[in-house]
């Protein structure tokens, strides 16, 4: 073994003085492509730039909560023990101070609350679904309202 190796040595150096006689210049290092655009097709988003896709959009509906009605999409599927996404658009009414969400039963139990993310049209929110999700299980939102209150509400989530 400790032959072989001064003889690969020397055949690469040889090989490399080749190509430079040659006038063959090595080829650059290619720079990789950006990242393409959204597509705009409702598919990937760029929230807070991070211009990443949650999967297919599925469109909840609307609820009313605390006299704001509110749009609801889910991005992608809900599975227990797994992250899901949501866009929550402002469609009437005075947009909440704060919006917070969580998947599960009104009282919260095996859940934990998510803080959505501002956006132009509304909020994002990224919400960990309980190990064991309930067949009945929902999302919750709770709305802080511009005078302090808070309102809560659910919509019923898409299931494969």
């Amino acid at each position: 073994m400790s032959k072989s190796i001064p003889l690969v040595t020397s055949f690469l150096l040889a090989l490399s003085s080749v190509a430079c006689e040659s006038g063959t210049t090595p080829p650059k290092p290619q720079t990789p492509a950006p990242a393409p655009a959204p597509s705009g097709d409702g598919h990937d988003h760029d929230h807070g730039g991070e211009g990443h896709s949650h999967g297919d959009e599925h469109a909840l509906g609307t609820v009313e909560i605390g006299g704001v009605t509110l749009t609801i999409t889910q991005d992608g599927d809900v599975a227990g023990g797994k992250e899901a996404s949501f866009d929550i658009a402002v469609t009437t009414g005075t947009a909440p101070t704060a919006v917070r969400a969580w998947i599960g039963a009104e009282d919260g139990a095996g859940s934990v609350k998510a803080k959505a993310e501002k956006e132009s049209t509304g909020f994002h929110a990224h919400v960990d679904a309980p190990a064991t999700l309930a067949a009945d299980a929902k999302l919750w939102i709770e709305l802080e309202l511009a005078d302090g209150t808070k309102a809560t509400g659910s919509i019923a989530l898409h299931r494969e």
